[in-house]
């Protein structure tokens, strides 16, 4: 006994179109894979501190030295501190970032806030810097009694 004309082309078109859904499902599920691999990439570039120049290569952040820093205010909620980065490297540093880590007197970390700084840092040249932590963008900094100056991610030419 034959199948009406109608039902078989029904059929067929719900074949053809799972046969179609199927590997776009799989494509877009690979690229959600993907999109979540490079971000995981890109995210662990910045904690294990790299340098991107302008051509896109990574070079350790090594080329920058922290230099000592002191605090030359504190209140209010707002802490200033001054200190130095050296460029050690061949390279011209663009921009980069210090993260400030403050600490109570059993070195129980307290809080933190992260600065980004525009510059021509040439090699082997000092750039004085002022950082504040604290006030009307960073909220109040808990009083502390010590902390920690770090460069977290730079930029060269």
């Amino acid at each position: 006994m034959k199948r009406p004309l109608a039902r078989s082309w029904i059929g067929r078109g719900f074949l053809i179109g799972l046969g179609m859904v199927v590997p776009l499902a799989m494509a877009a599920l690979l690229n959600e894979v993907m999109s979540m691999a490079m971000f995981e990439l890109s995210f662990k570039e910045r904690i294990y501190r790299a340098v991107r120049d302008a051509s896109g290569n990574l070079h350790p952040i090594g080329d920058l030295r922290v230099l000592p820093f002191e605090r030359v205010k504190h209140g209010d909620g707002e802490t200033t501190l001054r200190g130095a980065i050296e460029n050690t490297g061949d390279r011209t540093i663009a921009t980069f970032e210090v993260e400030v880590e403050f600490f109570d007197q059993e070195a129980k970390f307290l809080g933190e806030c992260t600065k980004s700084f525009r510059t021509q840092l040439v090699p082997k040249h000092v750039e004085n810097v002022l950082v504040t932590c604290g006030g009307r963008f960073d909220g109040p900094i808990p009083e502390h009694v010590s902390f920690k100056v770090r460069a977290i991610q730079a930029t060269s030419l």
